[in-house]
């Protein structure tokens, strides 16, 4: 199992990973966004300042591309970004190849 150490940083608690990069402990979730996914991803990393965003393929993972592509577009620097994302539990490693 992966071990992380707790980072304190100016104002973003981050965790650092044992590649050495640091993630923010704190994630946008964007399971009930639904259509809105691609304005509410893209004003909260845009203007609120988020940097995690975890989703999932059942949250519409195009409109949150698009919301990423948009942001990316205007000034945030991608090498900032962190992009999460789960497998639906009934999913096999076979299905997944």
């Amino acid at each position: 199992m992966a071990q992380a150490t707790f980072i304190e940083q100016d104002v973003t608690q981050s965790f650092r990973l044992l590649s050495g990069h640091t993630i923010p402990a704190v994630g946008l979730d964007n399971w009930s966004f639904g259509y809105e996914a691609s304005n509410s991803v893209f004003t909260a990393i845009a203007e609120a300042g988020y940097r995690h965003v975890d989703t999932s393929s059942e949250y519409g993972v195009q409109e949150v591309g698009y919301a990423l592509k948009k942001g990316i577009q205007a000034g945030v620097d991608r090498k900032h970004l962190f992009i999460t994302s789960k497998l639906h539990g009934a999913l096999t490693c076979r299905q997944t190849r």
